[in-house]
């Protein structure tokens, strides 16, 4: 491709923009510069973030990262004395916006929580995360979400901690790999001195909820269970794909899902059960054209165009049941639930494998449930231009 004509067709997609870009066929140097910095700003009043942790997760990517204490300036009565974890969300990798904040809520974690470690696994985001500012005690909790950013916190944090004398008990900076039937969760200790820095690994069932199961009776002579759980769940529970005939001189196809998982957790200390209930619906047309030709000045610009529209809504509750009232209490508390719905319709234009430019818009509300929910709720409105150069 002539350069004149790239470099045409990349005016043409970012008139709005002030400057020219410029694309070569035969570069041997780039000097590469990070395509965003970003940091929060609320702990230091200064830019200040880090141990990130990033997935995609329902249509837009989810970072995960370590916040400060507050300075003493900043600070409010009811503010986190130590480290807390921030909740980021951005649709392109580069421009992200905080939409959420994980604060100490467990014994374990009042001195403040940092360095997580998400991953996505059946439909949820797990989280892992430690305990801070209690050195040789600091463990690995762990948390899970239907929608990234409300998290259920695991009643039995903290969920690990490594045993024996090669280590001193500590585990901070948890990293978790699903491998085969079995979730990898690596760690950091130190040896049974302190001193010496050490990287440890355990392993859970995949299809387990990772929670700490077992915990020694007092004055030993064994373990007892200190908590159960049942899940089950259908992802998809119906499905279906749709595939059409050519329309207007292009492919046309629909897919159609529907979700269900649901779980119960006994806890022994409490004499609760709670109940977690998950539903979704997801509808997903795409529309797809080779050789689009555009009319400009004159000139015929023949390139390929994709047009896709997603919505989805999910809904989540949970509730608990008082194990001594099931006889009189059969429909339980609420405890918190939300509506999460979110659609996005997306036109994509390709230039050439170097160059490509998509225009869309999502929307994404979640409304609380009347009933026993702590959840703020929320309608958010997004728009953008993408445009990607490959220099090679």
């Amino acid at each position: 491709m002539p350069i004149n004509m790239m470099i045409f067709r990349v005016l043409f997609f970012t008139a709005l923009f002030a400057g020219i870009l410029l694309a070569a066929e035969n570069v041997s140097s780039v000097e590469l510069k990070p395509l965003f910095k970003w940091a929060d700003e609320s702990r230091l009043g200064r830019p200040f973030s880090k141990d990130p942790s990033v997935i995609r997760f329902a249509g837009r990517y989810l970072m995960y990262f370590s916040l400060p204490p507050f300075s003493t300036d900043l600070a409010s009565a009811n503010t986190p004395r130590g480290w807390s974890i921030g909740i980021a969300e951005s649709t392109n990798l580069v421009d992200w916006k905080k939409v959420g904040e994980l604060w100490p809520a467990q014994a374990c974690d009042t001195n403040g929580l940092c360095a997580p470690g998400a991953r996505v696994l059946n439909g949820k985001v797990h989280l892992f995360y430690q305990t801070y500012g209690n050195f040789p005690k600091d463990s690995i909790c762990h948390a899970v979400s239907a929608d990234g950013i409300h998290f259920m916190r695991d009643e039995s944090n903290p969920v690990f901690h490594p045993t024996g004398d090669w280590n001193n008990g500590r585990a901070i900076d948890a990293e978790v790999i699903a491998d085969g039937e079995r979730l990898l969760l690596y760690f950091a200790t130190r040896d049974s001195t302190g001193k010496t820095q050490e990287l440890g690994v355990a392993t859970a069932p995949l299809n387990s909820d990772f929670s700490r199961q077992f915990e020694n009776t007092p004055g030993g002579g064994g373990e007892r269970t200190d908590g159960e759980r049942v899940a089950y769940g259908f992802a998809p529970l119906l499905g279906a794909n749709f595939t059409f005939k050519e329309l207007l001189k292009g492919n046309f196809g629909a897919t159609l899902r529907y979700n269900t998982s649901t779980s119960y957790d006994l806890s022994i200390s409490s004499q609760n059960i709670v109940e977690t209930l998950t539903q979704e619906i997801s509808l997903t047309a795409s529309y797809s054209r080779k050789g689009f030709e555009i009319p400009f000045f004159g000139l015929s610009l023949s390139n390929d165009v994709d047009v896709s529209f997603t919505y989805s809504i999910s809904k989540n509750s949970r509730n608990t049941y008082d194990v001594s009232q099931l006889d009189v209490n059969v429909t339980g508390v609420p405890l918190e639930g939300s509506t999460r719905t979110q659609m996005e319709p997306r036109i994509k234009y390709v230039l050439s494998q170097r160059v490509t430019a998509s225009v869309y818009y999502t929307y994404t509300r979640v409304q609380p449930d009347f009933a026993g929910s702590s959840i703020p709720g929320t309608t958010e409105n997004e728009a953008g231009l993408d445009i990607h150069i490959a220099i090679q």
